[in-house]
């Protein structure tokens, strides 16, 4: 795979500079199967690009190489280093598109270390506030990430005790937030199913990491049952 990828990263940087979004989208998605450490250059340049669909996948193709590392002897510093990469793209004043933030939210899932739950918890936290300034935006990035991290209880119920709790805390903060947004009325009716959506998701993943890791819900339990009749 080494040398594949070595051979195929003298090639590809025509695709990955070409003027037509779908060649550089198609390089990205190549650059995913890709391990060779030269060829992280051309996933940065994605990271770049101006268009969100290059980006979405170059963000696709930094978690593939994250999953990868973490079977390197050293992994973790190069691990490390892409989860700050991450922080800094989604933690912009103007964040990018959803599409890229869902992205960037399912490579730190799937990378599954305690750096990256806690950058991705971090980042779910952050964006309370932002959705709270934005009451139109959707919630399918968060939502995925809440759903994909609730797979990790299934594989094992031990883990991460200080990530699900970083998690019931974030699930409660956007539970309380578009609650009182539509009662508020303050959510437009083409975004009003997927908030719905996403305040399920996250009662349904209280319920779950209490009732799966041992721990304690939130101090307004009471309250999210009475959101749930």
């Amino acid at each position: 795979l080494q040398a594949l990828s070595k051979a195929i990263n003298k090639e590809i940087a025509p695709a990955v500079q070409h003027e037509s979004d779908l060649v550089r989208i198609n390089a990205m998605i190549v650059l995913g199967s890709m391990v060779d450490d030269g060829s992280m250059v051309h996933i940065d340049a994605g990271l770049k690009d101006k268009s969100d669909a290059v980006k979405r996948i170059a963000m696709q193709a930094l978690g593939n190489r994250m999953r990868y590392w973490k079977g390197q002897a050293t992994g973790q510093v190069k691990i490390d280093n892409a989860i700050k990469q991450v922080l800094t793209i989604v933690g912009q004043a103007e964040p990018p598109h959803p599409a890229v933030v869902g992205s960037a939210l399912q490579a730190l899932v799937l990378v599954n270390t305690p750096q990256s739950l806690d950058a991705l918890i971090e980042i779910l936290n952050k964006r309370v506030a932002w959705h709270a300034e934005n009451p139109n935006a959707p919630y399918d990035a968060e939502r995925a990430a809440i759903e994909n991290y609730m797979g990790l209880l299934v594989g094992d119920r031990r883990a991460g005790e200080r990530s699900n709790k970083g998690m019931v805390r974030a699930m409660a903060r956007y539970s309380k937030l578009i609650i009182g947004q539509m009662q508020a009325g303050r959510v437009p009716g083409e975004q009003v199913k997927g908030g719905k959506s996403m305040l399920f998701q996250c009662l349904q993943g209280m319920a779950n990491v209490c009732a799966t890791a041992n721990v304690k819900p939130p101090k307004d339990d009471d309250q999210a049952r009475n959101w749930i009749n």
